[in-house]
């Protein structure tokens, strides 16, 4: 019992400072995406997301480390739940002006190439194909070399895009330098490294004193706090009016999230697909689910926006429901 103080102070001291340096690093994202033209869609995908997704890299890691590969594909499955519940609770919260709405018809790409990938992931917890190549499964090969031909179709789609001049911020006239600003986002994704795996550790430590799966851990509290820095971020953008930010970080985290298994299967000694539980599916296909309403939600918006209360709505709902259902199967591991 002595041990609990120390766990409780580990996590709330790790949390503060993610929390702190997310906010920075959002702002330093949005100075990026000014200075250097490539848009806050664009930058938000792929650097902030990628950013904030670094926590899942070094605690997956050390899951696989500990023999634990049922953690590990828990964090990456269940981070993908809670980014989307925490897309769906920010947007509904924050009213946006008209002029700031995201943009739509590139924050879709992103959604069903996330879609694409988990679905890979979905297909190889289920069917538990015994073939490897390179010391990874065929299944994290094609999600990667998906994901890497994702990339390539937003650069692309991000080049050939009309869209109207980004919407200005109250930060516009006090913007930092593209050096600083670069300068600043490695800082706070360095501080954020840093401080994941003790919010993480202290996170399952608390866990484990309930004796709950490693499964139903991975999904909920370890993916709870690994995606911190995503909740930060996105409440930092739309503060900030810039949804564009915010969508941009979650799909990208999605997809980035499904890329991490690729190195992680290299580091298991083994199939990791192959020896995840089953039941990690259901969590993939709850990212499936509710990233499908969230695309209809987004694209319906500029048309009906008394509907997306609704979406966002049903979203939560759907994400709450499989968390859940895990609850429910963990007896069953």
């Amino acid at each position: 019992m002595s041990i609990m103080p120390e766990v409780f102070i580990q996590f709330l001291a790790a949390a503060s400072i993610i929390i702190a340096a997310g906010a920075f690093l959002t702002q330093f994202a949005d100075d990026i995406a000014q200075k250097t033209g490539l848009g806050r869609v664009l930058v938000g995908s792929l650097f902030l997301a990628g950013a904030t997704s670094l926590p899942e890299i070094t605690v997956d890691l050390n899951a696989i480390h500990i023999g634990q590969p049922d953690l590990a594909v828990g964090d990456l499955l269940g981070s993908g739940l809670f980014n989307l519940l925490i897309l769906m609770g920010v947007s509904a919260t924050f009213q946006l002006p008209k002029e700031s709405s995201p943009r739509s018809e590139q924050h879709a790409i992103a959604a069903v190439l996330s879609i694409m990938l988990t679905s890979i992931i979905a297909l190889g917890l289920l069917v538990n194909l015994e073939i490897s190549f390179l010391r990874a499964g065929w299944f994290t090969w094609f999600a990667f070399l998906c994901y890497l031909f994702g990339l390539r179709l937003l650069f692309q789609l991000n080049a050939q895009a009309t869209c109207p001049p980004e919407t200005k911020t109250f930060l516009d006239e006090n913007r930092a330098s593209l050096t600083k600003a670069i300068g600043g986002f490695a800082t706070c994704a360095l501080i954020i490294l840093l401080a994941a795996p003790y919010l993480a550790e202290a996170a399952d430590k608390l866990a484990m004193l309930s004796g709950l799966s490693h499964s139903f851990i991975g999904t909920t509290l370890v993916a709870l706090s690994t995606s911190l820095p995503e909740l930060v971020a996105t409440i930092a953008a739309f503060r900030m009016r810039c949804p564009d930010l915010a969508f941009g970080n979650i799909f990208g985290s999605n997809m980035f999230n499904i890329a991490i298994f690729l190195p992680l299967d290299w580091y298991h000694a083994g199939n990791l697909l192959r020896d995840a539980s089953d039941i990690n599916a259901v969590s993939a296909i709850g990212v499936i689910f509710a990233t499908s309403i969230t695309v209809i939600t987004l694209l319906y918006a500029p048309i009906q926006r008394k509907f997306v209360l609704l979406g966002n709505g049903l979203v939560i709902a759907s994400i709450l429901a499989v968390l859940l259902m895990l609850y429910h199967l963990r007896s069953t591991l």
